[in-house]
């Protein structure tokens, strides 16, 4: 569906030389004209369609801003017409839309209702809006007082919550420092993520590659290039021969891997959030991971029987598991070959491999693959599992985990996943492992705690 649609458009301005009588006057005398026309656009044509993201390019005076500000309604055409589908917001200019006499809490209403938006939406999202900008000791303030970046700052809150269907954005955020920036900039692409139309003018490459999918580039009023973003810069800013293009078709590469992994982040994210709120949502959150061992190992505290660590690696959290247990029927697993197949991405076959075993005073190292070793330790060791650590990140070696020590657990045993959820894939590995236990058992069990915007969770048997 067309969500812009630009036909034919002309615009024309008229640039006045003598701005007094005296001037007037002077050039009258010299036979010169006192003004002539100029042509910002010409014969311009452009469809945007619903949900895309269009970079509007060029040199200054090529017409971008002016194009800009007819697709927004601010100016008419002289020749053609521009149609627009939905509401339109944005930062054309800025200022736009703030009166200099009214304090920055007034305008938001001000400018909120110039955007469309009714007195209660405004009041609904109000606080919301002084959030976003972070000027909220300035808002009693007469905006006339404010820097060009808290104009920017005021501006660009109202105008993102307004739920626009397009959204419109010329070079502005230039004017911004850089965390709010980045702030704008991930707004922005939430925006687009939402399915929303965006319309960008800025001549900062890198941010159009990263936030549009096509460009237009405009030359003295006229379409001179459309296309896929990249081939539009390459058109605007040619590279300087082919070590130039290969190193911009590089930069490409990564950067789009990374969006897509930030994505698949962001996704994770969510829907450990959600998991959170579903099945834990009485549980203590923890500020870091080694806050999440601690008060685990406070909950075992007293419970008799063996504590066991699957994935040692460096040997730092089994010394602190170690000093919780005083030393006492702590062991530790690891082939210490590193994981045994692929786990997630980055995190290739033989990953956390080390040339010796760490040495942990106190406790005892089972060196070999769980599979292996896990028998006959258990053969040896009859006593319960008062306490276990699975950092053991792959399905299958948790599956082996659980599958062995899952019978030796008892009413109170806690255990500590290290990669239970909040990253991409979580869904696939220590957290369906345990979920396929359960299932087959039917162990009761509760959650006691997580680690949040992390990835451990502990949990303490209720009955077996």
């Amino acid at each position: 569906m067309e969500s812009i649609v630009v036909d034919g458009v002309t615009k024309r301005f008229t640039l006045r030389h003598a701005h007094s009588i005296k001037e007037m006057t002077v050039r009258a005398a010299r036979r010169q004209s006192l003004s002539e026309r100029f042509t910002a656009l010409d014969e311009v044509s452009l469809t945007v369609e619903q949900g895309e993201s269009l970079a509007l390019m060029g040199l200054n005076g090529s017409g971008k801003s002016t194009l800009l500000k007819l697709i927004s309604g601010v100016m008419q055409p002289d020749g053609g017409s521009v149609g627009v589908r939905g509401r339109v917001a944005g930062l054309i200019e800025v200022g736009a839309g703030l009166h200099p006499d009214l304090t920055g809490r007034e305008n938001i209403f001000l400018n909120a209702a110039i955007l469309g938006m009714s007195k209660a939406e405004t009041e609904a999202k109000y606080d919301a809006i002084v959030a976003f900008s972070e000027i909220e000791k300035f808002l009693d303030t007469q905006v006339k007082f404010y820097s060009s970046g808290m104009f920017m700052r005021l501006g660009f809150a109202v105008a993102v919550h307004t739920e626009p269907d397009i959204f419109l954005v010329d070079e502005v955020l230039a004017v911004g420092d850089p965390p709010f920036q980045k702030k704008c900039l991930e707004r922005i692409e939430e925006l687009h993520d939402e399915g929303r139309t965006l319309v960008i003018v800025s001549h900062d490459m890198g941010t159009l590659e990263k936030v549009c999918e096509r460009g237009v580039v405009l030359r003295e009023g006229q379409v001179a290039f459309e296309g896929d973003i990249a081939d539009a810069v390459d058109f605007l800013a040619p590279p300087d021969g082919p070590l130039d293009a290969a190193r911009r078709q590089r930069a490409r590469e990564e950067a789009k891997l990374a969006a897509a992994t930030l994505k698949e982040e962001q996704a994770a994210a969510e829907e450990t959030a959600e998991l959170i709120d579903e099945i834990m949502p009485d549980a203590s959150a923890f500020v870091d991971p080694q806050a999440t061992l601690e008060h685990a190992l406070s909950l075992a505290e007293g419970q008799e029987g063996m504590a066991l660590e699957f994935g040692v690696f460096s040997g730092r959290t089994l010394r602190t598991i170690t000093a919780a247990r005083d030393g006492k029927n702590v062991f530790g697993f690891d082939s210490f070959e590193g994981l045994p197949e692929d786990w997630r991405e980055g995190f290739p076959a033989g990953t956390f491999a080390v040339d010796e075993p760490p040495e942990v005073l106190g406790a005892e190292l089972v060196v070999g693959l769980f599979e292996d070793t896990l028998p006959g330790f258990l053969d040896e060791h009859p006593e319960p599992v008062a306490f276990l650590h699975v950092d053991a990140d792959l399905y299958s070696s948790t599956s082996t985990v659980l599958r062995h020590v899952g019978p030796r657990l008892r009413p109170g045993s806690v255990i500590v996943f290290d990669e239970f959820f909040g990253y991409p894939g979580w869904r696939d590995h220590e957290y369906r492992a345990w979920a396929e236990h359960v299932e087959e058992t039917g162990l009761r069990f509760r959650y006691e705690g997580y680690t949040r915007d992390n990835e451990q969770v502990i949990v303490r048997i209720t009955e077996q």
